[in-house]
């Protein structure tokens, strides 16, 4: 299942402008619209770039057109990218216990325990762990 019909009729396109944009034709198109030629990976991103929409969206696996990211968000995420790998292995082992997999007691653990400190060079994440883990036994 897809979106592209519903998101061509709402941006006012017909199938040979749309084919166009993406190189094929506007049979092409309607076969995509009717589920009868499977998309393949540069299609479905230059359908997002079209529509502005994520590949989820697209593809109808998610209700949401596109993330809503705040200035403050987008912000961290670029503070994020910036920081050295040090850097983001420390805000990685902040936010692992927000993760699925992801044990609560880990900040307080590496806060008492001051392990990244000790950690030399850029830890990995194997080495994050031990150092956990080893502060986890040395606390119960």
């Amino acid at each position: 299942m897809n979106r592209i019909r519903e998101l061509r009729n709402a941006r006012g396109l017909s199938q040979a402008k749309l084919g166009a944009a993406l190189g094929c034709t506007s049979a092409t198109v309607s076969k995509y619209e009717l589920e009868q030629r499977d998309l393949d990976p540069k299609t479905i991103n230059a359908l997002c770039g079209i529509f502005d929409v994520t590949s989820d969206y697209l593809l109808c696996r998610s209700a949401t057109p596109a993330p809503v990211v705040s200035d403050e968000d987008a912000a961290l995420l670029a503070a994020y990218h910036a920081a050295d790998d040090r850097a983001r292995a420390v805000v990685d082992l902040t936010l692992e216990p927000y993760k699925k997999d992801g044990q609560p007691e880990m900040i307080q653990l590496a806060a008492r325990g001051n392990r990244i400190e000790k950690l030399s060079g850029t830890p990995d994440r194997g080495e994050i762990r031990e150092a956990l883990s080893q502060v986890k036994s040395e606390t119960e």
